[in-house]
């Protein structure tokens, strides 16, 4: 495991640390893709007295906060989180400790409507101890408000379902009933799970008049 810098206490991790090969991210290409990513991404370390340390952030990570990546770099977890934010920072990482990936709740930005996934991914040496943890979030902003849309849309096409004067059904290629009113099932005097799943020809239509409308709707 890597030692504690000298003087600067016993919190920061020196640069010689930070910029290690062990971590891929040495001055050269790996270094430039890291920096350059959309995605925002740190790297987190632990040392033998099991505090954690921004071993590398990129720009990406540090601009969620207004921040630069030399405000993270080797400094401790815990001076940067707030107690709440930090007890569930430990949580996610011990659960990824037992499966070697942990993906978390949404994460909401502060000071912004912006949600975030949130993954944990363990990075192990050849002889099995952790080298590091990568943290990364996935922007799904756009996801959840578009879920957030059809939800309201959906809410508010079945109030006009079901206040709706005359019956109206959905109808699978099958010719089974997928939707059906509040109004269809008063007229046909039942309860909607009763009609639900059935063939509407074959259950709900005159057998004399059933033959030529499955026709008609293939």
């Amino acid at each position: 495991m890597h030692q504690i810098a000298g003087k600067r206490s016993k919190k920061i991790l020196s640069s010689k640390q930070i910029n290690s090969k062990e971590f891929g991210l040495e001055n050269g290409n790996h270094k430039i893709i890291f920096d350059n990513l959309d995605t925002p991404v740190c790297l987190i370390k632990e040392n033998n007295n099991k505090e954690f340390f921004y071993q590398e952030v990129n720009q990406a990570f540090s601009s969620l906060n207004n921040k630069n990546p030399c405000d993270y770099n080797g400094k401790p977890v815990k001076e940067l989180l707030n107690k709440k934010e930090y007890d569930l920072f430990i949580k996610s990482l011990q659960k990824a400790k037992k499966k070697g990936l942990y993906v978390s709740e949404e994460k909401i930005e502060k000071g912004s409507r912006k949600k975030y996934l949130s993954n944990r991914i363990i990075c192990k040496t050849h002889s099995g101890s952790i080298s590091y943890y990568i943290c990364t979030l996935t922007d799904i902003t756009e996801h959840i408000e578009l879920s957030e849309e059809f939800e309201r849309q959906g809410s508010r096409s079945n109030k006009y379902l079901e206040i709706a004067g005359v019956m109206i059904i959905v109808l699978d290629e099958d010719g089974s009933v997928k939707v059906i009113n509040k109004k269809g099932c008063e007229i046909l005097g039942y309860e909607k799970k009763e009609i639900l799943g059935k063939n509407w020809f074959k259950n709900f239509i005159p057998e004399q008049s059933s033959n030529n409308m499955m026709r008609s709707f293939a």
